[in-house]
């Protein structure tokens, strides 16, 4: 599913994710983490879901799981999310969210 480029304040993305395995390893355990090193929002795990801590790890099971980022700024927004196991192997996806427009028209001024 794509991810829109363009966030506006108080805007929320839906980002849809699959955690495989190549093979099952017992006790091997999967963790979630992010960054956020430009602009300011929420992501959670879950619609429901408390926002997460950056930094913190949270622990996640293999299969779909959704994340949702909320946006909180009108600046560009640009933040990290790591997966991780207890091996020592780890995958980053990387957000890039440019400030979207509210456009208005002059039909919404008034004067």
């Amino acid at each position: 599913m794509p991810i829109p480029k363009t966030l506006a304040p108080d805007e929320e993305v839906e980002i849809r994710c699959t955690l495989t395995t190549e093979r099952i390893v017992t006790g091997t355990r999967y963790t979630l983490r992010y960054f956020q090193y430009d602009g300011s929002g929420a992501l959670r795990i879950g619609r429901r879901g408390k926002p997460l801590t950056p930094n913190d790890r949270y622990a996640i099971a293999p299969g779909h799981f959704t994340l949702y980022y909320h946006s909180l700024t009108s600046e560009q927004q640009s933040l990290e999310v790591v997966i991780e196991d207890n091996h020592g192997q780890s995958q980053t996806l990387a957000f890039d969210f440019n400030h979207k427009e509210n456009k208005v028209s002059s039909e919404d001024l008034s004067v």
